[in-house]
């Protein structure tokens, strides 16, 4: 049934229905414009944050980390910084320099950005709990206690061992037999 709200159409005529798009879901879509916003963000941050001496390496950072929270990153530092660094002239005293503003800056980045994004990309089911939130956590009653028990457990005496087979498969010998010694 058609709707009966009107809008405006093509050459300005009303028409009954409004335009249908469609709608569909593109990764790397989807990360550009989320890259793009957390850079936007990252770069507003970075402006109250007013620090002088501000590398242009400390900002790549400090946007970097801004980008990893928001495609879904925990906050973990990366263990080595992104491939520019990597090129020879970065293996030099002042190379070592700009990695280190680099790690600087992402450290920075990445305690603000979490603190901006939150629970940004966490996913919730409908109408579901998160089933880790069902289980008991598992901790040591004191520090120091030993996790396993003192005594080892003990072994039923009645298991019985599987008996090997005591004749040959057929086959097995007629056809080392049948080879020629060398």
């Amino acid at each position: 049934m058609p709707c009966r709200s009107q809008f405006a159409g093509p050459f300005g005529k009303a028409v009954l229905c409004p335009p249908q798009f469609d709608h569909f879901y593109c990764r790397y879509i989807d990360d550009f414009r989320s890259k793009s916003a957390a850079r936007r963000t990252a770069r507003e941050s970075l402006r109250c944050l007013r620090r002088e001496g501000i590398t242009c390496d400390f900002r790549e950072g400090f946007e970097n980390a801004f980008e990893d929270v928001s495609t879904g990153s925990r906050g973990q530092i990366p263990s080595q910084p992104p491939p520019p660094y990597w090129n020879m002239c970065a293996r030099s005293p002042d190379g070592h320099a700009r990695v280190e503003q680099w790690y600087a800056g992402y450290r920075v980045g990445i305690d603000l950005a979490l603190a901006h994004y939150g629970d940004h990309n966490r996913v919730h089911p409908a109408g579901m709990e998160c089933p880790a939130a069902n289980y008991p956590q598992i901790l040591p009653t004191q520090i120091g206690e030993p996790m396993m028990p003192a005594e080892p457990t003990p072994v039923a005496q009645d298991f019985v061992v599987p008996q090997l087979m005591e004749q040959e498969p057929k086959g097995v010998a007629s056809l080392e037999r049948s080879r020629p010694i060398r």
